[in-house]
């Protein structure tokens, strides 16, 4: 048997950073050597308080430098205590899209490998083009000649079909990207949501629960509804 490859994995919470952990470990993908969390200080957190809102008994939290039962380190330096580890990859998984963005420039200036995590159970077609760091999870399907950039993460039964493209940090949950389309950096797709072909969804844009896409959406807003329409824009 092949010994997994040892990698650090940007991102602690257990809703997203353990569940992508699980799998490919489970695949025999990769193996967690620690998490990270790239701030000072951990966020505050009333895990009891957590808990008791969570239909489910299995929850796991940071306690006392560990993670899952691995360290968890917590540095504005976390590239230099990766580097003392001779780990050389690491797993983007950190579930905020913008500070995804800002750790993705972080790894692109250190010496640090950034490894992608798709599953055994993923359907990637012909002439596909998967930038570093993608996180496709199990029966997602991604179409002839569609592009990927690094950080976008698709989730279980995405689909993203052939020649469209998705840029950095983009988020597709159990989602529907037709043909031709652009996604752009930092854009979200919430689960039941489709986006028809030749549409352009803008930089940090969401799609809400189940909308329908069929015209182009400005960058920062969040659309809903079928057809979808605009219910929220930044100032």
């Amino acid at each position: 048997m092949n010994k997994l490859r040892k990698v650090a994995v940007i991102g602690w919470h257990d809703g997203f950073a353990g569940f992508v952990q699980a799998f490919a470990e489970a695949e025999g993908l990769w193996q967690a050597e620690c998490f990270v969390e790239p701030e000072e200080e951990l966020p505050e957190i009333n895990a009891e308080l957590d808990f008791a809102r969570r239909p489910c008994s299995q929850f796991d939290y940071p306690q006392k430098g560990k993670f899952k039962g691995r360290d968890l380190i917590v540095s504005r330096d976390w590239i230099g205590e990766i580097m003392k580890r001779d780990i050389s990859g690491v797993v983007l998984t950190d579930h905020d899209i913008h500070r995804r963005r800002r750790i993705l420039n972080g790894i692109r200036e250190s010496k640090l490998e950034l490894v992608s995590t798709i599953s055994n159970n993923a359907r990637i077609m012909q002439e596909v083009k998967l930038e570093p760091g993608v996180i496709i999870c199990a029966n997602a399907t991604i179409e002839y000649r569609a592009e990927i950039g690094s950080g976008t993460f698709v989730c279980e039964t995405g689909f993203v079909g052939h020649h469209s493209v998705l840029k950095e940090c983009v988020d597709i949950a159990c989602a529907t990207v037709d043909s031709n389309v652009l996604i752009e950096e930092c854009a979200t797709l919430n689960s039941g949501a489709v986006v028809m072909s030749h549409v352009k969804v803008g930089s940090g844009a969401t799609v809400g629960i189940g909308s329908v896409v069929i015209e182009d959406v400005p960058e920062a807003v969040t659309v809903f509804g079928n057809p979808a329409r605009i219910v929220w824009k930044k100032l």
